[in-house]
């Protein structure tokens, strides 16, 4: 019998949704429900009826135990089988993986092993899939390619994948649902001695260390607030959410897609770190200052908004200060920001409100955006004016015209290498003139070199088809009335005479005029010094051409 398909799979799950229209369900394996229902703060002791009014105050779960030990966790509308602070302890006894879904289309897969979470992300929306186990792939590429697909069955596949376990409607049917007191993830406490304000703002952080204790929550409200605006990242879904959870006396609450966000952010700035350093040790292009910035504020935001969370109000002041210090910082702001939030921690305030006077009217997403393609385009400019820059240095010092770059037999580079005032004088002559100055140069060469009247010489010069240059070398060492002879050139070789002239007949036939005057003259530089500048001189004194440069 074959194997079932990834579709197969998800296909077995398509109950879920419609059971619950947001939840979590959690296989934890390696734990029993006690273990179990500690890591997700379930108080087996506290069953909630559905029909009692304590059902609609505050998160349910239930969690039932199967063989293996394995758990089965169902949440109602919750989502703490998402958060590392749940799995990381769940999985220390093998590996956990969840589903979270809310009323918003929001699908999250989470999976650990070991207590450490390997991915968490949301499907059906292009997430990055690096730390995704292999075997759960082709699960999230079916949610991303598939419109029609449910993102929760294909969550609920991934997780019988991972776990091995394969959950029925049971557990959701004979759920028994208990009180949860959700985990708190803190970020590290922060005090006068461990702030890193100590070190730059000593001031700001007698300040805020000395402010009445009741001012510290409104203080941290107009602070994260001050912050994420200021990072322009007030409108993204995480942080608004969080924002909105802050209160002016209390702390706010972390939501999964935090976690989320900030894995995402490690992410980014792994890849960062790569591009500067390529940039530095392999030639690689080195990142925008606001390329940088769009990595970095995201970071400090996330700091800012955890700490806004904490639940000592100290920490939370100052992990905020610490945070937005960082982020005003960026947009060098820094003593704007210190100057505002010392002179609000210091001020009486009525109400236990707080603003921070003083502080700029805050960059939009919009702003953040033509910031970046305003240094795309210097970035370009400044490219651009390198390669002309790095042309014009193979070109006689400056970049080429067009019709230098289109003279085909490339005789207009190698004049500019030779006589770069001379070509410039050549451009805007006319077609008759330039092949009068072609022949003059052309048989000046062959004169000196002793060629001009040898009959197939002449047949060259009179060619109206290209001339063909490698017979006519063969010529050259073949017909006994050549006189060979020869000259020191500039890096002290001898040279042939002869055979330094002899290209001089490519002029010939080609149908560009301007091509051919800039190579016959390209090869008169290649002579002995004193007869090519006696011969530039003879042309530029014929046709007019000295003194116009």
């Amino acid at each position: 019998m074959p194997a079932p398909t990834p579709a197969d799979q998800v296909a077995f799950y398509a109950w879920l949704s419609d059971e619950l229209e947001a939840g979590c369900l959690s296989v934890v394996v390696g734990s029993d429900a006690s273990v179990s229902a500690e890591c997700f703060g379930i108080d087996r002791d506290d069953p909630v009826s559905m029909d009692s009014e304590r059902w609609f105050v505050g998160p349910h779960a239930s969690v039932v135990e199967t063989d293996g030990p394995v758990s089965i966790v169902l949440e109602d509308n919750g989502f703490e089988g998402s958060r590392s602070v749940v799995l990381r302890p769940a999985s220390k006894g093998g590996k956990a993986a969840s589903i979270f879904w809310n009323v918003n289309g929001m699908v999250i897969f989470s999976c650990a092993r070991r207590g450490k979470v390997l991915w968490s992300g949301e499907l059906g929306m292009g997430a990055d899939l690096d730390g995704l186990p292999r075997s759960l792939v082709r699960f999230a590429e079916l949610a991303d390619a598939d419109d029609d697909v449910d993102p929760v069955a294909v969550g609920a596949a991934m997780v019988a994948a991972f776990t091995g376990v394969e959950v029925t409607a049971g557990p959701v049917e004979d759920a028994v649902w208990c009180a949860v007191s959700p985990q708190v993830e803190q970020p590290e406490a922060v005090t006068a001695e461990t702030s890193s304000l100590q070190w730059d703002h000593p001031e700001l952080l007698d300040a805020l260390v000395t402010a009445p204790p009741t001012m510290r929550r409104p203080l941290v409200h107009a602070l994260v607030h001050a912050t994420v605006h200021q990072a322009s990242l007030a409108e993204n879904e995480v942080a608004a959410a969080v924002l909105a959870s802050v209160a002016v006396d209390g702390p706010g609450s972390v939501p999964p897609a935090l976690d989320a966000w900030e894995r995402q952010q490690a992410r980014e700035s792994d890849r960062l770190w790569v591009l500067q350093d390529d940039a530095v040790n392999a030639g690689g292009v080195e990142p925008l200052r606001e390329e940088e910035l769009r990595v970095y504020r995201p970071g400090y935001v996330i700091s800012a908004l955890r700490y806004a969370c904490h639940v000592d109000d100290l920490s939370a002041l100052l992990g905020a200060a610490n945070a937005a210090v960082a982020i005003f910082g960026m947009d060098d702001l820094e003593p704007v920001l210190v100057a505002a939030l010392a002179s609000a921690a210091r001020a009486e305030h009525a109400g236990g409100t707080v603003a921070l006077a003083g502080l700029p009217t805050p960059p939009s997403a919009a702003d953040r955006a033509a910031a970046l393609e305003e240094q795309r385009r210097a970035r370009d400019e400044d490219a651009d004016q390198a390669a002309l820059a790095e042309e014009g240095e193979h070109w006689g010092g400056r970049p080429p015209s067009a019709r230098m770059r289109a003279a085909a037999t490339g005789g207009a580079h190698a004049l500019a290498q030779r006589n770069r005032p001379l070509l410039d004088l050549l451009e805007p002559l006319d077609d008759d003139v330039l092949t009068a100055i072609r022949d003059q140069a052309a048989h000046a060469v062959l004169a000196d070199a002793g060629l001009l009247d040898l009959p197939w010489v002449v047949a060259a010069t009179t060619a109206t088809d290209p001339v063909d240059l490698g017979g006519c070398f063969q010529r050259l060492f073949s017909d006994p009335d050549v006189v060979h002879t020869d000259f020191l050139g500039p890096d002290g070789q001898r040279w042939s005479r002869q055979s330094m002239a002899l290209p001089v007949l490519a002029a010939f036939g080609v149908a560009d005029p301007y091509d051919a005057a800039c190579h016959a003259l390209a090869v008169v530089g290649d002579g002995p010094r004193d007869e090519a500048a006696a011969i530039y001189r003879s042309i530029g004194e014929q046709f007019g051409l000295e003194g116009r440069a």
